[in-house]
């Protein structure tokens, strides 16, 4: 007998049909259908401007003179700095942190050439001030951080669908609710 045999025996017979109307009967499950579609058109949208947010910090962090794989953060009206080259601005974007409304990372070699007298050089420190300073953490920006938002926001609705049809299934296996179809 093979598992589905099985299920829909252990189930009492019940269909994915059965399960879904009984998902739709109740309060919780009218929410479901809307839920799982504003999150399949917006969760992607969102998701892939945080990963074009990572790429342009992994893309500053891996360049020959950055100086390391950190960005740290600053002031941003400092002159002789240039955007892309020397620090990036997150705009209410979270970049491998938390979300800020308007802040500047630095590479740490620009770091080191714009604020001279915060760095003290082979202390680590100066970046732990500069995280109490700004009250913002350091950023270690990785690709796999945007792909993994990507692909959880992708598969968000998948896994509520499948929650809402769980819970409704085990509802109408335990019998303690009326079937939605009359059976």
């Amino acid at each position: 007998m093979n598992a589905s045999r099985r299920w829909q025996r252990m189930a009492g017979d019940i269909t994915i049909r059965q399960v879904w109307a009984h998902m739709l009967s109740r309060s919780w499950g009218k929410l479901v259908p809307p839920v799982i579609i504003v999150l399949a058109v917006l969760g992607p949208l969102f998701a892939v401007r945080i990963l074009y947010a990572e790429m342009a910090a992994v893309a500053l962090v891996t360049r020959p003179d950055s100086g390391g794989p950190i960005l740290i953060p600053a002031s941003c009206n400092k002159p002789r700095a240039e955007l892309g080259k020397d620090y990036i601005v997150a705009d209410g974007r979270v970049v491998r942190g938390r979300a800020i409304k308007r802040g500047c990372f630095y590479t740490v070699s620009a770091f080191k050439r714009l604020f001279p007298e915060r760095f003290e050089i082979d202390n680590p420190k100066t970046f732990r001030v500069q995280q109490l300073t700004t009250n913002t953490r350091l950023l270690s920006p990785s690709i796999w951080h945007g792909v993994g938002v990507l692909v959880s926001s992708i598969l968000a609705p998948l896994l509520i669908l499948v929650v809402a049809m769980l819970k409704s299934g085990i509802e109408l296996s335990r019998g303690g609710v009326a079937r939605s179809d009359g059976a």
